[in-house]
């Protein structure tokens, strides 16, 4: 077993459709909303999860994060749900502990 420390990008196996309905779930499971690098982080954890990361199987990690090719999938799905009138931002980012960019169902 081989363990990488520090912050490791990966890809997930996920197909558009497949991480759209990930996306999706996830946000319709939050009460309010849900911020842009915890979604991301879901993700990224739903993967190791399902055995749905792009990795070597002999290898371990200290940290995982969405490889940048995957975050421009997010980006790409968040956009076409906002265009869509699907999802809004939450512009009243106030009440919230960290820095980042909310989303929320109409």
């Amino acid at each position: 077993m081989h363990l990488k420390i520090g912050t490791t990008p990966l890809r997930v196996k996920y197909r558009d459709e497949e991480l759209r309905f990930i996306i999706d779930e996830m946000i319709d499971g939050v009460p309010e909303t849900i911020g842009f690098k915890d979604l991301c982080y879901k993700i990224i954890e739903k993967a190791k999860d399902e055995g749905q990361l792009d990795a070597p199987a002999d290898a371990s990690y200290q940290w995982l994060e969405l490889d940048r090719r995957d975050v421009m999938r997010v980006n790409r799905i968040l956009w076409e749900e906002i265009n869509a009138g699907a999802l809004v931002f939450d512009f009243d980012t106030t009440h919230y502990d960290s820095p980042d960019t909310y989303f929320m169902r109409p």
